[in-house]
């Protein structure tokens, strides 16, 4: 059996409709089995299916502009009524835990080159609650960092076989 661990790290900012945005902290951490024993796989130089499970977190604070409403009082103390004020700002920190389970497949470009391509399913769960007074949706879409719900993964990768030499010398 061959079985991979790998852990990804990413630092990125995403463009919203949003007044400013610290950077973004996301870890992942996948575990994938490839069917294919040690024995064969110098028949089938790397390549061949696999089922991955990837377990992730995404951390993101937010700064935005919102509208609040401003009491009024008369020059006796009195609560007269209120305005809308619109240049209010405000913070807010999304938290997104998710689980994805794929399977795909590996095929090896170069020596130590591998193409792989994945379809999978998936759950978010966020912390995010839809603040009235923001202007923009962070939970609305799939994609989004206050997602909550389940989701369909796929994609490709292009990556860079670490341990290539470590069958070769045995």
């Amino acid at each position: 059996m061959n079985r991979r661990f790998g852990l990804t790290f990413a630092v990125f900012a995403q463009d919203y409709i949003i007044k400013e945005q610290t950077p973004t902290l996301a870890i992942g951490l996948t575990y994938r089995y490839f069917p294919i024993t040690s024995r064969t796989r110098g028949l089938n130089d790397g390549a061949g299916p696999f089922v991955s499970a990837v377990l992730d977190f995404l951390n993101t604070s937010y700064k935005y502009l919102g509208t609040s409403n401003v009491l009024l009082y008369d020059e006796f103390g009195n609560y007269i009524g209120f305005t809308p004020d619109e240049s209010t700002i405000f913070h807010k920190t999304v938290n997104n835990l998710g689980l994805t389970v794929n399977i795909g497949y590996n095929w090896r470009i170069f020596d130590i080159l591998y193409m792989e391509a994945y379809l999978g399913v998936g759950v978010k769960m966020s912390d995010y609650v839809h603040d009235s007074g923001m202007r923009a949706n962070l939970g609305e879409n799939n994609w989004d960092t206050g997602y909550s719900g389940y989701f369909v993964s796929s994609g490709f990768r292009i990556g860079v076989y670490l341990n290539r030499y470590k069958y070769v010398m045995k």
